[in-house]
């Protein structure tokens, strides 16, 4: 499971994501782990697949402040497939607490990065629009930074 650290400031871009997609930010109650089941785990798979193929690839060649985050977009980068991923499943009745963005960097390029991890009774997987496999976060090649917190998608902490 994912240990947060202190708390640290949110992506400029998730504030005016929030502005834009208000019901993306409400803060709704702190239940407990989403139960890892067939179905919930088939519901994963396809919601990464389905979205990862809806989406066509294109660079990051913006600003992070001048990158809009946007749900659905026709093309879009790894922030709009982390956001859509969450409002899908946050669609299907997931509890906003357990799906929670997360910056990391990739360790090859130092590419800043975001994916969507969702807490679940098996633990913290990743739903990232690199790679088609649902993988422990722990699991990831990957050097993490900030994640939001289960309280409040507002707040985001370090990863410890």
């Amino acid at each position: 499971m994912i240990q947060f650290g202190d708390l640290t400031s949110p992506p400029m871009a998730w504030t005016v994501f929030s502005e834009t997609y208000p019901d993306e930010a409400i803060v709704g109650p702190v239940v407990a782990p989403i139960e890892w089941t067939p179905g919930r785990q088939l519901e994963l798979v396809r919601g990464n697949a389905d979205v990862n193929d809806a989406i066509k690839p294109i660079p990051n060649d913006q600003p992070k402040t001048g990158d809009p985050w946007l749900i659905m977009p026709a093309q879009g980068d790894c922030h709009d497939y982390a956001v859509s991923k969450r409002a899908r499943l946050l669609a299907q009745g997931w509890p906003e607490s357990h799906l929670l963005l997360a910056e990391c960097e990739i360790r090859d390029t130092g590419e800043h990065h975001l994916v969507l991890i969702v807490q679940t009774t098996r633990g913290d997987f990743v739903l990232d629009n690199l790679s088609p496999a649902i993988i422990a976060w722990e699991h990831k090649p990957y050097r993490w930074l900030r994640v939001q917190k289960p309280e409040n998608p507002n707040y985001w902490a370090r990863i410890e």
